[in-house]
This record gives structure tokens, sequence and C-alpha cells, in this order.
């Protein structure tokens, strides 16, 4: 894995960790009006740092992956 990968998902880590402790508090008492957005933001980057981590094959390719990647990206 080269180093501009490494560094992209380390920052994608640090925000979604970010957004999972102090999005509640975002979306109750600072920016109220933008509850329903802030909802959608964790989705995307989730998905990006599976696709970056099956990519750089932080994943194994094996079939319970492939499956359990196809059916949570159906979902959305």
């Amino acid at each position: 894995m080269d180093i501009q990968s490494y560094k992209s998902m380390k920052n994608a880590i640090w925000l979604f960790f970010f957004l999972l402790i102090f999005e509640g508090g975002l979306r109750r008492w600072i920016l109220p009006g933008l509850a329903t957005p802030l909802l959608l933001v964790r989705d995307p980057i989730a998905i990006y740092l599976m696709y970056k981590a099956y990519r750089n094959s932080i994943f194994k390719n094996q079939i319970g992956i492939n499956y359990l990647m196809f059916v949570s990206i159906r979902q959305q």
C-alpha cells in the first residue's frame, strides 16, 4: 500500500470516528437544521473505507467478505 493511500484511509478513519462520537451533538444542539444531511454523511465514508481496504488487499479475497460487501452495498 502506497503512502498516499495510507494517508487517505487514515484521514477517513479519523473523520468517521469523529462523526461517530460527535454527530448526535451536532444534530441536536449545534446544527439542528442539518440533522438529515448529517445522518447521511457517515455512510459514504464507510463505503469508501471498505472499497479502499478491499482494493489494497487489506480484506482477503474470501467468499464471505465478498458476499457481505455485496449485501451492504445492495441495501444502500
